[in-house]
């Protein structure tokens, strides 16, 4: 899921255009951190109505994210949406952008910070899992990510600042390739760490990505 936090609200009042406004949010992931659920976008439209905004609706989308869900949204709404001036978004950056590009009559702002891609711990806990880096190696390296668990990213590691199987930017947290070399020596295929991984391939990262054709194919814009 992807984790958002959320912004100071103070800080969005001068970026708002107009007086009429839209709040939506993301029942999906923003809802479960907390951030663009039916109890945040309450919230944020009490706050906004007592600055002298008028809201002239609000909704949680099953993921802002979803072009076809937001497009079929905006065509079904388009008379209401047509009378506002800004559209306040509580989701994530990504759902963010989805919206600007179907919808373009008004201003959109956003209420949320998104941190990164990570898994729910407990209610109010999340740990960034993946970098979303396009070159998976968890099968090789017993479901840990050393592109994301390691602070340096170092494929081919520990490196020279471990000690006692701790990470030198952290000590108090495991250095991800002890994991990684006590998971493999606990199934007896330590000696798959003498294998050499090449070096990241960048090109795959580059950015904005896009998949097409239903071929997993890196296209560039």
């Amino acid at each position: 899921m992807i984790i958002t936090e959320k912004k100071d609200l103070k800080e969005i009042l001068p970026l708002i255009e107009g007086h009429k406004l839209f709040v939506i949010g993301c029942d999906i992931c923003a809802k479960l951190c907390h951030t663009g659920g039916e109890k945040e976008v309450g919230e944020y439209c009490e706050f906004l109505q007592e600055k002298g905004f008028e809201i002239l609706g609000k909704v949680q989308l099953d993921g802002v994210c979803n072009e076809l869900l937001t497009r079929k949204f905006i065509k079904d709404n388009q008379e209401i949406l047509n009378k506002v001036d800004t559209v306040i978004m509580a989701s994530c950056g990504n759902g963010t952008q989805v919206f600007r590009d179907l919808f373009t009559s008004a201003k959109i702002i956003p209420v949320t910070n998104t941190m990164f891609l990570g898994s729910l711990v407990n209610h109010h806990k999340f740990r960034e899992r993946c970098s979303m880096c396009g070159e998976c190696l968890l099968g090789l390296t017993e479901g840990i990510c050393p592109h994301t668990e390691c602070p340096k990213g170092i494929l081919n590691g520990p490196c020279g600042g471990s000690e006692n199987g701790k990470c030198e930017v952290d000590r108090d947290r495991e250095c991800a390739w002890y994991r990684i070399y006590t998971r493999l020596k606990e199934r007896g295929k330590e000696g798959k760490l003498n294998n050499i991984f090449p070096p990241a391939n960048h090109t795959i990262d580059t950015k904005p990505r896009k998949i097409s054709d239903r071929k997993n194919e890196h296209i560039k814009k």
